[in-house]
């Protein structure tokens, strides 16, 4: 089941969410699935990736959601990592507008919306010497 609830109406349009007119929620029944899976593609690359995905029982080919995450981290060097994550996100009821080749807005759609990012970390640990005391008896 997929439920959404919007507590205030006021302040937020509870139809950008799907939710009717005069309504604070509402729910579908359908099938939900995750799926996890991790690798080490080699001694200093790992792989991740996560999937999640919502059917709509009601349309279960016009009416679903999913979010494909996927996760690269190499480490370079002991100080030196990179990561590269890529994510895949289908929402049927985020509308993205169309436009003719005059520039009108003629209708609106759903669309792929595809996110990525890379980063380059730095680590440096300082490790404290131990000091023993000696006594003596």
């Amino acid at each position: 089941m997929k439920n959404v609830y919007v507590r205030d109406t006021a302040l937020v349009d509870q139809t950008n969410f799907s939710i009717d007119e005069g309504r604070k929620a509402f729910w579908e029944p359908g099938l939900n699935a995750d799926v996890k899976y991790k690798t080490n593609l080699t001694d200093n690359i790992s792989y991740e990736t996560k999937y999640k995905m919502f059917i709509n029982y009601k349309d279960p080919f016009k009416k679903f959601d999913l979010n494909w995450e996927n996760n690269f981290k190499m480490q370079l060097n002991s100080y030196i990592d990179m990561r590269l994550m890529f994510n895949f996100i289908y929402d049927d009821d985020v509308k993205f507008p169309i436009y003719d080749a005059d520039g009108n807005k003629t209708g609106e759609e759903a669309k792929l919306q595809i996110k990525e990012f890379f980063t380059i970390g730095f680590t440096y640990k300082i490790n404290k010497k131990v000091m023993r005391t000696h006594r003596i008896r």
